[in-house]
């Protein structure tokens, strides 16, 4: 198979012998696959222009630092040619390496933390700042995002289509006059959190968040915290889960998004 472009390979990796694949052209690889099983295929991957490179747990998680080795190989073997990619990390410092690839224009990220264990939100926003071609991320419920802190995901990646966190701290909101109307164009927001059930609260949410994504979709529960899929396209609508199913939309979620909504057509009406 040399001159195979694009390769995706979701089950039974575990009985096919590495010697099978002469790939010297691939573009494409997704791979959902044990974790010594996708290092190995990758040092003995011979194709010096891959393009697209998705890398997702089979059955059970990886063990503690393999996403760290994905991500190191990656960096230092395709960062001038790479232009997606998507990733299960366990920490943020896992994925440091992808700093090194600038060319990305789309990049999928579900950050996992273990339960106690520290998300360092200084240290993922350092990261992040050489990765403006973000278009997904999922960050785990145990990494507390304050509403202060969402501006900062706004200005940093401007191609961000999906975001999914737990926000903390929604009081107080900031003032409407310190929150100009940005460009962004992110479409589905998922919170882990619960939303305000008071209505004020709620009306100042949802202009806060109209304010930094004027173009939303949808803003919806997270369902349970052991999801394991990654959003890789358009499926991703209100009340669908980013794998495909039905997903749990709470009234307190579904109100703040018919008041960004309505935000949404003051704004087309001038008001």
């Amino acid at each position: 198979m040399p001159s195979l472009l694009s390769l995706t390979i979701g089950f039974g990796t575990a009985e096919i012998p590495i010697a099978t694949f002469v790939l010297s052209r691939l573009r494409h690889l997704h791979l959902r696959s044990g974790a010594a099983w996708a290092l190995q295929f990758l040092h003995t991957l011979e194709s010096p222009d891959m393009e697209s490179m998705s890398f997702l747990p089979l059955g059970q998680a990886w063990p503690d630092g393999a996403a760290r080795g994905i991500a190191d190989v990656v960096a230092s073997r395709w960062a001038r040619t790479l232009r997606a990619f998507t990733l299960t990390a366990d920490r943020i410092h896992d994925v440091a390496a992808l700093a090194a690839c600038p060319h990305v224009a789309r990049f999928a990220l579900r950050v996992r933390t273990p339960p106690g264990g520290a998300f360092d939100i200084d240290a993922f926003v350092g990261i992040g700042r050489k990765g403006a071609g973000l278009s997904s991320l999922s960050l785990p419920p145990t990494a507390g995002i304050e509403l202060a802190s969402l501006s900062r995901f706004a200005a940093l990646w401007p191609a961000l289509a999906f975001l999914k966190l737990n926000l903390i701290n929604l009081a107080p909101v900031p003032s409407l006059a310190t929150t100009s109307v940005l460009s962004h164009g992110l479409k589905h927001l998922v919170f882990h959190s619960a939303a305000p059930r008071q209505e004020g609260d709620t009306r100042r949410l949802a202009h806060h968040l109209d304010r930094l994504f004027p173009r939303l979709d949808s803003v919806r529960d997270g369902g349970h915290a052991g999801e394991e899929s990654v959003p890789t396209g358009p499926a991703c609508l209100p009340g669908v889960s980013e794998s495909g199913g039905i997903g749990i939309v709470h009234p307190p979620w579904a109100t703040v998004l018919e008041e960004v909504f309505r935000c949404q057509d003051a704004r087309r009406l001038g008001g």
